[in-house]
């Protein structure tokens, strides 16, 4: 029994890594849970919420600040917009 969960194991983790391919369970990964972000919310509720993401796009113009937070995990990406601070909408 055990060498066959062994064997199971390394099947399923060597699949998990081929290269150039996407695992079966790819279409179910998301960067980020959108289902609990509310326009509004704040920097640090949204940090809070999605952690810190993999990069940001800043721009300043008339003292108004515009992020681009980009959550990126392989498989998808998803972009986050705030303005000073606050959410102001996503995509994904």
């Amino acid at each position: 029994m055990k060498k066959v969960t062994v064997v199971l194991m390394v099947l399923v983790l060597a699949g998990c890594a081929s290269p150039g391919k996407r695992s079966w369970f790819a279409k179910w990964m998301v960067p980020v849970n959108t289902a609990y972000l509310e326009v509004g919310m704040s920097e640090s509720e949204v940090r809070d919420l999605c952690r810190f993401p993999n990069d940001v796009n800043r721009t300043a113009v008339e003292g108004i600040v515009r992020e681009q937070w980009v959550y990126d995990n392989g498989y998808s990406r998803i972009y986050l917009y705030l303005e000073n601070g606050i959410l102001v909408g996503w995509q994904d």
